[in-house]
């Protein structure tokens, strides 16, 4: 595996012009950030949580079309290391998922004091009643059906997760 080492590597960080152009995932394996120039607006990353890779697809396609960076995982494991990496502003988290659930994630994330300002939206193929309660106790700040979180995913975004 090739990493940037000394020379190239402060070149990458501090070169505006590069790391724009840059795909997200290189930026990330670089360790390249980059910073908003005044009036312009920041770059919000949206974790998308869930086991189904069709759904996943459907949502990075909708999100990243809306102007969102997006990252993903298939089970709260997953969830809990890369909000870690990414310090994302918004997280989709299923909460039926193999390995470890959404709720648990959640709660882990939450009880980790690392991510005191990222949205949780939790959604599952079950309605409400018990599964919200469950969710908004587990530190959600939303709970939503699968359906309504596609249909209603834009309004979700400028609710939790605005482009400034």
């Amino acid at each position: 595996m090739f990493t940037a080492q000394g020379p190239i590597q402060e070149f990458l960080k501090y070169s505006s012009s590069i790391a724009q152009v840059m795909p997200a995932k290189v930026k990330a394996f670089l360790g390249v950030q980059v910073m908003a120039q005044p009036g312009e607006k920041r770059s919000v990353t949206v974790l998308i949580v869930d086991d189904s890779d069709d759904l996943r697809e459907l949502m990075v396609f909708q999100i990243q079309s809306l102007g969102y960076e997006t990252v993903e995982a298939t089970n709260g494991l997953e969830a809990i290391e890369v909000a870690r990496q990414t310090s994302p502003s918004l997280i989709l988290m299923d909460i039926n998922m193999p390995l470890l659930d959404g709720l648990a994630a959640t709660r882990v994330i939450r009880e980790s004091g690392q991510f005191p300002k990222t949205a949780i939206v939790a959604f599952s193929a079950y309605l409400g009643g018990v599964h919200r309660a469950l969710a908004l106790e587990a530190g959600c700040n939303e709970y939503l059906s699968k359906t309504e979180c596609v249909d209603k995913l834009e309004n979700i975004l400028g609710r939790f997760a605005p482009l400034i």
